[in-house]
């Protein structure tokens, strides 16, 4: 293509030891490929899954990594085959792809593209190279295909959602995954402008606001035509370094060595390389803040309670955990009319968080004496809750809150990530009784449709977003926001990178 955008140095949070500080240093994020769109970084947020997967001692062989995957920013420049988006328009990127053509993203019934599909592992979801190298030439990872750690990133196209320039970056952060539900470079929460286009890239233009999302969404593969699903076939979600259509890397280190990213998004970098499936437009009204939030946590737990459990007005839900994609339930539990909405966390201080969003009940398990949490959740919901959402983790957890759920009808929905290797154990017998249990990635939200409606909401003053960031820090500072999570005392911490 004309006028082919060239490489840029700048500055990254690298992780290159497992549960070691990050290191600042200057990284060089190459072009973005077809259907890729390279993003220049507002603000991003820090979301549990950078935390569990930068201490992660099993994922070390995948290190040097740029974490980070709740953001916002501005295309700066697209790759070959990218529609739709410009260079300047305001997107977040999303870990979960929505190419919007495949089977899947045509379905209604899930949200898992088969273009893009979801990958853990380093490298971009089309090719799993990465698109980041450190000061020495040597690869760094990506992380969740963002890695929002990092000044520029480079996302595929179908993690990538155009929203409302009129959201501030620091809301539309926050819908990239926990509210709509983080050495890969690190990172999957934040907000950006788009710097440059790969070949392929439609619909974006560079300096577009857009949220990168660590699941893809194609919007071609069956799966994102469908309404029943939301995993793109396209460009597959995986938790492996690299690009996700290619496998290749962004990064590289001063030294030329490539550094590896996280769930194709890597936000925790100035600028960072994202398949256009992870991209999302977004309203350049958003601010960048809120904008991130979208990216991740927030998204997943109002998308849970909206499109995967279908909460009705009135009706009955327990969230077990209260972090801030359980406190996201508790937002879209409201937002539904829900008339008992019941929290069950170790931390009487969430209660107060919780009040502020719907929370109608709270239980804290230290306090109830020799009764057990499932009877004092009966006793309140009168048998049972029509819908029972577990955001921690914990299989004994997850069983709890299934025997919660009301006989008949009772709806468990799984969010949290069982991160001890303990299987879940069921009575089969409550299975017979007409309960159901399942799980959720990214809250089924399929990005490029469902972001810019949160985003909506969130500009009308009807969906809430200001609550769930508790701190803000300088890029310089990242550290200190993984201290504050660790240490149990922030919600989501904004990472702005040139406050």
């Amino acid at each position: 293509m004309e006028n082919s955008p060239k490489s840029i140095r700048c500055k990254a949070a690298v992780c290159r030891a497992p549960g070691e500080p990050l290191v600042i240093e200057e990284v060089e994020v190459a072009p973005p490929k077809a259907f890729e769109v390279r993003i220049k970084i507002i603000c991003t947020s820090l979301c549990h899954s950078d935390l569990t997967f930068w201490r992660r001692q099993d994922f070390s062989i995948f290190l040097p990594r740029i974490l980070g995957h709740e953001a916002f920013g501005l295309i700066e420049s697209l790759g070959d085959g990218v529609k739709g988006m410009e260079v300047g328009d305001a997107v977040v990127p999303t870990f979960l792809s929505n190419c919007g053509e495949c089977r899947e993203c045509r379905s209604e019934k899930g949200n898992f593209c088969s273009v893009a599909p979801f990958s853990v592992f380093p490298g971009m979801p089309r090719d799993g190279t990465v698109r980041f190298t450190d000061a020495a030439g040597r690869p760094v990872n990506n992380f969740l295909g963002v890695s929002s750690f990092c000044e520029y990133t480079v996302v595929d196209i179908a993690q990538v959602t155009k929203v409302d320039s009129a959201l501030p970056p620091e809301k539309a952060c926050l819908l990239s995954c926990g509210v709509s539900t983080g050495k890969r470079e690190w990172g999957d929460l934040c907000g950006r402008l788009i710097e440059s286009l790969g070949d392929g890239v439609k619909g974006m233009e560079v300096g577009d606001a857009v949220v990168p999302t660590f699941l893809a969404n194609c919007g071609e593969c069956r799966e994102c035509r469908s309404e029943k699903g939301n995993f793109c076939a396209g460009v597959p979600f995986s938790m492996l370094p690299g690009m996700p259509r290619d496998g290749t890397v962004r990064f590289t280190d001063a030294a030329g060595r490539p550094v590896n990213n996280f769930l194709g998004v890597s936000s925790f970098c100035e600028y960072t390389v994202v398949d256009i499936a992870q991209v999302t437009k977004v309203d350049s009204a958003l601010p960048p803040e809120k904008a991130c939030l979208l990216s991740c946590g927030v998204s997943t737990g109002v998308g849970a309670v909206r499109k995967v459990a279908a909460v009705e007005a009135g009706s009955s839900v327990v969230i077990f955990g209260l972090g801030a994609v359980g406190l996201a339930v508790v937002e879209g539990a409201r937002f539904q009319g829900a008339a008992k909405i019941i929290g069950v966390d170790v931390n009487p201080e969430k209660f107060d968080i919780g009040k502020n969003l719907g929370l109608t009940h709270f239980v804290n398990p230290k306090d109830i004496g020799e009764k057990s949490v499932v009877e004092i959740i009966k006793e309140i919901t009168d048998g049972g809750a029509d819908y029972c959402f577990e955001c921690i983790g914990l299989a004994s957890l997850m069983s709890d809150a299934f025997n919660c759920s009301r006989v008949g009808v009772g709806k468990t929905i799984i969010l949290g990530v069982e991160m001890h290797g303990n299987p879940l154990s069921i009575d089969s017998a409550e299975i017979l009784k007409g309960k159901c249990i399942m799980g959720s990635l990214f809250g089924g939200i399929k990005a490029k449709i469902d972001i810019p409606i949160l985003a909506k909401q969130y500009l009308n003053k009807e969906l809430h977003l200001d609550e769930f960031i508790t701190h803000e820090v300088d890029f310089m500072d990242i550290n200190k926001a993984f201290d504050l999570l660790v240490q149990g005392k922030s919600l989501r911490c904004i990472i702005w990178m040139n406050q």
